[in-house]
């Protein structure tokens, strides 16, 4: 039931010419991409974009990886990203994030790499 799923993702990332890594886990199928921010990709996304006020108000605020805010278009462009997500109920449920916002709090699940949760906790 997954194969025209992930099928439709690569045609997708392929038209819209976004170089992906497909990753299988036992957690299920993962697309890891980036989309450059000059790209047509990224001023589609941040074209239908909508960032929240509140949202907005934190991505202002210097972050503390950085000390730099979010960037309104890059916020714009994350904000898409979630607008642009679709899925089935039926038996495949496509979640293109790990976690929601605040964009900057963003992890990556890397296989076989250690596992932070239960020291997190």
């Amino acid at each position: 039931m997954q194969l025209p799923v992930i099928l439709a993702v690569e045609r997708l990332f392929s038209r819209y010419g976004i170089p992906f890594l497909h990753l299988l886990s036992g957690r299920g199928h993962h697309f890891i991409w980036h989309v450059q921010k000059n790209s047509q990709a990224f001023n589609m996304l941040a074209d239908i974009g909508r960032v929240p006020e509140p949202l907005a108000a934190c991505y202002r605020q210097p972050c503390a990886a950085t000390g730099e805010a979010v960037k309104p278009a890059l916020a714009a462009a994350w904000s898409g990203k979630a607008t642009s997500s679709t899925g089935s109920r039926e038996a495949i449920s496509i979640d293109i994030s790990e976690y929601g916002d605040p964009l900057h709090t963003r992890g990556m699940r890397v296989p076989f790499s250690g596992y932070l949760k239960p020291m997190q906790q």
